[in-house]
């Protein structure tokens, strides 16, 4: 894949070159071109659960069965701080984790497109592509559990730099992108946008 990073073996195959490359370009100059697609609208429909319970782990797998959990068009909220777009769908506050998925299409084979994130997250998230973590946002290392808090409070939500999403977790068709959203201890507004 000349498009993608060197380190991960499978961006690597047999060269079609007798010897390989070494020390000239492995592929001709191309232009990419294309266009972008947002696979996730920043105001687009989320199953949520709100009700302070702890769910485990198993909530963020695909084949979870969220038909309980309430749903709604992000941005989620419970306070007044500004955001960079509607509040449409109101969270109780005074959770320790709450908990989001939405489902996205990939059209065609992923390992042939670039797929990026770019959460707006306030305090902390952990973030997960078909049940693997893939972006932790203002979130202490190691293990996170419903009882964890964010590193440090965000006033207002802001974007996160984004990031590149690895092809290798992605699949043609129906996709899951789940996240856990915490508070800092007393913090006042979580939320998955």
């Amino acid at each position: 894949h000349p498009n993608l990073a060197s380190r991960p073996v499978e961006n690597w195959t047999v060269s079609v070159q007798a010897g390989g490359t070494p020390g000239r370009s492995n592929f001709a100059p191309t232009i990419l071109t294309g266009m972008q697609t947002n696979l996730v609208e920043l105001v687009s429909s989320w199953r949520f659960n709100d009700t302070g319970n702890d769910l485990g782990t198993a909530w963020r797998e695909p084949a979870y069965n969220d038909s309980a959990w309430g749903s709604g068009l992000a941005l989620f909220s419970f306070e007044d701080g500004p955001l960079p777009g509607p509040k449409n769908t109101s969270l109780t506050p005074g959770r320790s984790t709450y908990y989001f998925r939405t489902t996205f299409q990939v059209p065609a084979d992923p390992a042939t497109k670039l797929f990026k994130l770019r959460p707006l997250v306030d305090d902390g998230a952990v973030i997960y592509l078909n049940g693997v973590e893939v972006q932790r946002v203002n979130m202490p290392t190691g293990a996170v559990t419903y009882a964890s808090t964010a590193a440090m409070t965000v006033p207002n939500a802001t974007f996160s730099p984004p990031i590149a999403l690895p092809s290798t977790n992605l699949v043609a068709g129906a996709n899951l992108l789940a996240g856990g959203v915490h508070p800092t201890l007393g913090g006042p507004n979580p939320g998955l946008r």
